[in-house]
């Protein structure tokens, strides 16, 4: 009795162990079945409530993440169309000053 006792330890604590390396390498699909009313069964149910919640939190999270890259690109592209019409903008009043100049000197000139 006490071989098969040692057995259903050893691949309990083993069963658990392997689920708990899966969830720590992020893979959070992870679960363990047991059966029966023992205390393996109760820490099951515990590790498959864990290993729920955190794939819940990493939809989540991967949602919000999706959700600011999409901000992220719309907030640079709308930057980038507004540095564009400063640059043209810039270009324009650059070239007005070249003709406002060309005009005082042609008036300085005509004196």
């Amino acid at each position: 009795m006490g071989y098969f006792f040692s057995g259903y330890l050893t691949r309990s604590m083993h069963l658990l162990d392997t689920g708990m390396g899966k969830i720590q390498s992020g893979d959070f699909t992870t679960r363990v079945h047991f059966t029966g009313t023992d205390e393996f069964s109760y820490l099951a149910l515990g590790f498959n409530d864990m290993a729920q919640g955190l794939a819940n939190r990493e939809a989540v999270i991967n949602e919000l993440t999706f959700g600011l890259e999409q901000k992220v690109k719309d907030r640079t592209r709308e930057l980038e169309e507004a540095i564009k019409q400063l640059q043209m903008t810039h270009k324009i009043i650059q070239e007005e000053m070249v003709l406002a100049r060309r005009v005082q000197q042609s008036l300085i000139t005509q004196q």
